[in-house]
């Protein structure tokens, strides 16, 4: 089977969602998105002569990405995500394992957007989720990068603000929000919530349902469910099933996370969070 019609079958067999992002991404994450992974190994050999011969890839040539093929469904999650800011329908996400992570557009062999990430201390999430505003983190991955002084000038494109003084310091990109956390002093520098493109008619329809009234007045964080987040998901409620599946909307209220299907107009799951009263 030749290159282009393997990709084809690849794509059309392996859907899965992007993690809420990648970057900030990420992160996705977000990487909070939807995602479509791919087979990394067949993928990755038909691209391998292209990547190869690009000099942004030299380094990483002994190392096989995680690829995802960017669909729309993934460019309306991540649109606030600033790592997809340039990103087009038919390029690739690869996530490599040593950290960096680009976007791809093979058609013209051009690198769309690219960051190194460098992972933090074994206690990172644990010191910053022991904070009380921010426990409602606890247990969930989000996308990871130390700001250095080589990728700052990459992020200053993607978060409004950053300087000198951010480097050192780390980007936890969750799929409702970036955070910018300084695990020296245990400090919140930056805390951006990530507002979802909703269907117009979203607050209508979800107002309308009796499972909704407790909390209409509140403000919840609103996420697609991708398949990092529906992983999470399951974590809370391992008996939750296909209630949580991609796509769907995730509410998070500060005492219940509620499952909801635009598409069918159906909540699907109110799950008490451990932490609510």
């Amino acid at each position: 089977m030749g290159g282009q019609s393997a990709l084809k079958v690849i794509v059309g067999e392996t859907l899965r969602n992007l993690p809420s992002f990648i970057v900030l991404l990420l992160i996705l994450a977000l990487v909070i998105g939807i995602r479509m992974e791919l087979n990394k190994t067949e993928v990755y050999d038909a691209l391998r002569n292209e990547l190869t011969g690009n000099p942004e890839f030299k380094d990483y040539v002994k190392e096989n990405p995680r690829i995802t093929y960017i669909t729309a469904e993934i460019l309306t999650a991540s649109q606030q995500t600033p790592f997809f800011r340039d990103a087009k329908i038919g390029q690739w996400l690869l996530e490599y394992p040593s950290g960096f992570s680009a976007i791809y557009d093979s058609k013209t062999d051009t690198v769309v957007n690219k960051v190194k990430v460098e992972t933090g201390p074994g206690d990172l999430l644990t010191k910053f989720t022991a904070n009380e505003a921010y426990s409602v983190y606890a247990g969930i991955q989000p996308q990871v990068i130390k700001i250095l002084p080589e990728n700052l000038a990459a992020l200053q494109g993607q978060i409004s603000g950053l300087n000198e003084q951010n480097i050192g310091q780390y980007i936890l990109s969750y799929p409702d929000r970036v955070i910018i956390y300084e695990y020296g002093n245990d400090t919140v520098v930056l805390d951006a919530p990530l507002q979802q493109a909703l269907p117009q008619d979203f607050s209508q329809k979800l107002m309308a349902h009796n499972e909704i009234k407790p909390f209409a007045a509140q403000n919840p964080q609103i996420a697609i469910i991708d398949d990092a987040l529906a992983q999470q998901i399951r974590t809370l409620d391992p008996t939750i099933g296909d209630a949580a599946s991609v796509g769907l909307y995730a509410l998070q209220y500060p005492t219940h996370l509620v499952i909801y299907d635009y598409a069918t107009d159906t909540i699907t799951a109110v799950i008490a969070l451990q932490n609510g009263n």
